[in-house]
């Protein structure tokens, strides 16, 4: 169904990022998994099948300038993209006046700017 098409899925490392990425794979698609540490993705990937089937890319989200390129990145390795799946998201709980102006612009930066 999705066979020759290439995936990029953001939040992929665990949840509901993870299980789409499952799902992708399972329909024939290379996914491109980026999240912000490399551990977790990378053992996803593996369990996906490897650079046939799940490649990662450890990115935080949040870092904008970043995220302009990865499009262009996920394309050079893996030959095209066809897909977006914006999922990554960034939450604090409490009060959000217990919240510092940084974790603020890193919700604001994850959650809106960056999708």
């Amino acid at each position: 169904m999705l066979e020759g098409r290439v995936a990029l899925v953001t939040g992929a490392s665990a949840g509901i990022g993870l299980a789409v990425c499952r799902q992708l794979v399972a329909a024939g698609a290379r996914v491109a998994m980026v999240a912000r540490t490399r551990s977790k993705p990378d053992a996803a990937a593996a369990e996906l099948g490897g650079g046939e089937r799940a490649i990662t890319f450890p990115l935080d989200v949040g870092d904008l300038a970043a995220l302009e390129r990865l499009p262009e990145q996920v394309a050079a390795r893996c030959g095209r993209l066809d897909i977006v799946v914006n999922n990554a998201g960034l939450h604090y709980r409490g009060p959000v006046a217990q919240r510092t102006p940084a974790e603020l612009a890193a919700m604001v930066n994850v959650n809106l700017a960056a999708p």
